[in-house]
This record gives structure tokens, C-alpha cells and sequence, in this order.
């Protein structure tokens, strides 16, 4: 499964790093199975839409399940299904709801009867809107804005395993949730992106498709890192990142399968082309050379955990990162007081976040850490 092509990458070489060629290959047979799964499970969960005027919604609760639905149960396109927390935080944040608020309520035995007697009010008083509402199984996922873009995923993803197996990528891991999810697929290859002495690291590269059919993040494709020896995921720079924001739907949504199709098929040409710069040899040799100086780069840890909170992570989040920088050992994190340390870190508790969704989120931000990305060195400009 390991090899290297006549493409001109600059692979690590050597009897030093045989072994780490025999983890990746390894890795690559433990984790391909979970790509596969995402794949499958992206075929399988296509959304119903609906176009739902925000007067005719209605809610209820069926034993601790808040329910979503219209009113008139004779008009065409009556429906009422389950909510799930995220489309409640969206009918919510429509409303004016706080979600502190909204939590609060959740927590109290009357707490639901009082929240779907408050939305219901609001929504039939306030000023008439149409929504995207998008199911699958009989589960409200999303309620979007009727502006909300719709692509096909499922040629998208599929475009994106095809594009990778032409140039030799493999799958390596996929992070499936109920709102969002990822697929990677690695170079077979390992590179050392430092050779100076107490910073040899060897990693490989992978490239990384992410959406959400429901409003949470956008389409992207990301260039990403796997630090070999204990399976750390940093994904890094976007090629590609898709707002889903188009023309405003009509009430009938199969009035709109023609652009539908289109969106879709401008898609899966974008993601092809993207691929293969992402993981072609000019992009991962100057990558390479990126994290090769966050090897090196010592940083004011003090300054560090004042910046991680701006990179979007929780006060017990960064915490937890602390204890990581401080008590990991060469098997989790480089060593050194280096910017590759801390992302590491931020990668290795990554691992446990509490969704899959959260997963996604702070391997981006591990990602963006390890090589300075153009978004943070904006926000540093900009403090």
C-alpha cells in the first residue's frame, strides 16, 4: 500500500523511517473502514425539503420530544416530526430565544410546555417567513433560511473518492454525525519536514471533504496532516470553501431541482480539480516547509493560552489542552515549546470531544495553530 510515484515530492527517505511507513500503512487499515461508513451513510440520509411558512408552524410535545409541524392538518404538506436540538436552536435563534434561555427551560420538568407555547405564539404573530425545512427520517434537522443553497452530496462525496483513488490517495478515516461530516483520504507517502536535531518528526498528508446539509459549516476541502506515531489530525489550509447562500426557493421545491442539479454539478468539477492541488506535489512541499518551522518556532506559552480562547475553544477546553502541553510525552506530542507542540495538543484532545461535530472543529483549529493560517494572522493584525 506504501509507495511512492514519479511525482516530484520531497518523501522522507532512509532506514529511519521504514517504521513509520508500516504504522501508516496500519493506520490506513484500522481507520478506511469509518471513510466507508461516511460514504455509506451520506447515501443513505438524503434530506427531505419542504417549504414552510413560519405562521403555519406549530409545535408539541410527544413524552420528552419536542415536535415540529403546521397546523391545518387537511393542507397539502401537513407534517409533524421530532425535533432535533439543532433545528430547535435555529427555530429558537429565529424567534429571539437566547440559548442560555432556551437551556434553562430544557432543564425544568414545564420547561418544554412553556418553550412550544412561546414559539408557537411568536411565530404566528410575527411577520410571515419561508423556511427550508430538511428531514431525515422522520427528524427535523435543519430549519434554514428559504435562501439556503442545496447541494446533492452524495456526487459531491462520491467525485471526491474517485478524484483520490485517480492520484493514488486512500481513505484513511470518516467522521459521520447527525448535522455534519468529514472524509479523509491520505498520501501514502511520509515526509520529515525537520531534520534539526530534537525536531525530527515524520507525517503524512491527507486531504479532507467536509459539509452540512443543515446549516452547521459550510462545503470545504482542506489540506491536512496526520502526525504518524500517535495518530494526531491537524487539518490545515482550505482550498475550497462553499457558503450554502443562493437564489430564495420557490413553494415548490421540485420547481428548483433544475438549479439543484446545476449547484451539484458545478460541485463535484470544483472538488475534482481541488484534489489534486491540494495533494499535488507543489502544495504539500510548501506545506511541508510550514510545519517544518512550527517544528522549530518556540512561542510564549503564556501569550498561547490567552490566543486559543480567540481560536473559538471553551475555557475547559483550553484547560484540558493545558495539561496536555504540559504532561504529554513523545508518543502524543513533539517536543520542545514549538507552535507543532501546542497544535498537537489542541489535536490530541481533540480526540475525545464530545461530538463529532466538535471533533471537526478543533482539528481545524489544531490545524490553523500549526501553520499561522491567513484567517489568524488577520485576527492578530486586527487585536
Amino acid at each position: 500500500m506504501i509507495h511512492h510515484d514519479a511525482r516530484d515530492y520531497d518523501v522522507a527517505v532512509g532506514q529511519t523511517v521504514k517504521k513509520f511507513k508500516a504504522q501508516l500503512e496500519a493506520t490506513i487499515h484500522e481507520t478506511q473502514k469509518s471513510a466507508m461508513t461516511v460514504i455509506e451513510k451520506v447515501s443513505g440520509e438524503i434530506p427531505k425539503d419542504r417549504i414552510v411558512h413560519s405562521q403555519a408552524m406549530r409545535f408539541a410535545i410527544d413524552a420528552d420530544t419536542i415536535l415540529m409541524g403546521t397546523k391545518d392538518r387537511k393542507a397539502k404538506g401537513h407534517f409533524q416530526e421530532g425535533l432535533h436540538k439543532h433545528a430547535l436552536n435555529q427555530i429558537c435563534d429565529r424567534a429571539g430565544v437566547p440559548q442560555t434561555f432556551l437551556n434553562r427551560l430544557l432543564e425544568r420538568p414545564y420547561g418544554r410546555e412553556l418553550l412550544i407555547e412561546n414559539l408557537s405564539t411568536i411565530y404566528e404573530k410575527e411577520e410571515n417567513h419561508k423556511f427550508l425545512v430538511r428531514s431525515v427520517n422522520d427528524e427535523v434537522r435543519g430549519v434554514l433560511s428559504d435562501s439556503f443553497r442545496r447541494m446533492d452530496s452524495v456526487p459531491i462525496i462520491e467525485a471526491f473518492a474517485k478524484t483520490c483513488h485517480e492520484i493514488g490517495a486512500v481513505p484513511i478515516e470518516g467522521i459521520g454525525g447527525d448535522l455534519r461530516w468529514a472524509v479523509k483520504a491520505i498520501l501514502p507517502m511520509v515526509f520529515q519536514p525537520s531534520k534539526k536535531a530534537g525536531t525530527e518528526e515524520v507525517i503524512a498528508f491527507y486531504a479532507q471533504l467536509a459539509n452540512s446539509d443543515f446549516g452547521n459549516g459550510a462545503l470545504s476541502l482542506r489540506i491536512g496532516m496526520l502526525r504518524i506515531v500517535c495518530t494526531n489530525y491537524a487539518t490545515l489550509d482550505e482550498a475550497l470553501r462553499q457558503v450554502h447562500l443562493g437564489k430564495r426557493l420557490d413553494e415548490n421545491i421540485e420547481f428548483s431541482q433544475e438549479t439543484y442539479n446545476l449547484d451539484t454539478k458545478t460541485m463535484v468539477s470544483a472538488v475534482k480539480d481541488l484534489v489534486k492541488s491540494v495533494l499535488g506535489p507543489g502544495k504539500i512541499n510548501e506545506t511541508v516547509g510550514l510545519i517544518g518551522k512550527a517544528l522549530e518556532e518556540r512561542i510564549d506559552v503564556k501569550q498561547a493560552w490567552q490566543e486559543l480562547p480567540k481560536l473559538g475553544m471553551l475555557k475547559g477546553e483550553v484547560e484540558k489542552v493545558q495539561e496536555i502541553f504540559l504532561n504529554g510525552g513523545v508518543e502524543e506530542l513533539p517536543i520542545g515549546t514549538t507552535r507543532a507542540r501546542m497544535a498537537n495538543a489542541i489535536s490530541w484532545f481533540a480526540k475525545s470531544a464530545e461530538t463529532p461535530e466538535r471533533r471537526m472543529e478543533l482539528e481545524i483549529t489544531a490545524g490553523e495553530y500549526m501553520i499561522e493560517s491567513k484567517k489568524r494572522k488577520k485576527e492578530a493584525a486586527a487585536a
